[in-house]
């Protein structure tokens, strides 16, 4: 079912924490505008415009050390949050001296260009969205222009900051990078794949080795084929000269189907 946005602009009249987990806080200064956003007739989050700040302790300790990255910064534009809240507490109605102050003329305007990001962000949204429980869905961009996921509950975290992907709680951790993927957990081993191969895994440690050295064997016999080549040393027949032996791999080489 589509997700709106409701017309009605509230402002925030005291600093709201939308989320406040062990290990991660979204914060909102007063004067924050925002409005409910609606599945059907349900208020099923709200999409907020306004001074706001992340802070998210991706870190967990292992056998191995510590893994994983603590990220902060802040918020800017339009952010979207789907979850239980109790912002309505701290907030009253917008007014129209708030809004030309942020660049829009009316809350319709407003409106608009929050169901704009919010078709772009979640087009492809068909399911229902169930907000009971502890967690909620934070979805943003800082002012570096870097989107952000955070899925928070009192249990674990799940947080996307650009290209990077973090999935924790207390005991179980796994850190995706571009060019690197960690698993681990409190107290356990973790196991490292990346460009140097797979670490934390005693029995696999020499695998990338070992996959280098035939990789490195296969083409010094590319390389001296080739060599001789160059010197002529095989036939346009595949024999080679001097009357030695024939060397069969080529004698039908005009077979293959060579890319030009």
């Amino acid at each position: 079912m589509k997700l709106t946005v409701n017309e009605n602009m509230m402002k925030t009249l005291e600093e709201y924490k939308i989320i406040d987990s062990e290990k991660a806080v979204i914060t909102f200064e007063p004067g924050t505008i925002w409005s409910y956003i609606k599945q059907g007739t349900d208020n099923v989050g709200v999409a907020l415009l306004g001074q706001g700040k992340f802070a998210v302790d991706a870190i967990v300790e292992t056998e191995s050390g510590a893994y994983g990255e603590a990220h902060s910064g802040e918020l800017d534009g339009i952010q979207f949050y789907l979850g239980a809240h109790e912002i309505e507490k701290i907030s009253k109605e917008a007014s129209d001296s708030d809004l030309t102050s942020l660049g829009y003329a009316s809350n319709i305007a407003l409106r608009n260009a929050m169901e704009s990001k919010l078709d772009l962000d979640k087009k492809n949204h068909t399911g229902k969205i169930d907000i009971r429980g502890d967690g909620g869905i934070f979805l943003g961009e800082d002012t570096h222009d870097t989107k952000l996921v955070l899925v928070a509950s009192r249990d674990s975290t799940v947080f996307t900051y650009g290209k990077k992907v973090f999935v924790l709680n207390d005991k179980n951790m796994v850190y995706v990078t571009k060019d690197r993927v960690s698993i681990g957990g409190d107290g356990k081993r973790t196991i490292i794949v990346d460009k140097d191969g797979i670490s934390g895994i005693p029995e696999l440690e020499d695998l990338g080795e070992s996959i280098g050295r035939a990789v490195s064997s296969a083409m010094e016999g590319i390389s001296r084929v080739t060599r001789e080549l160059s010197r002529g040393s095989f036939s346009s027949h595949g024999h080679r000269r001097h009357g030695q032996s024939s060397y069969q791999a080529w004698d039908n080489v005009d077979e293959f189907d060579w890319d030009d």
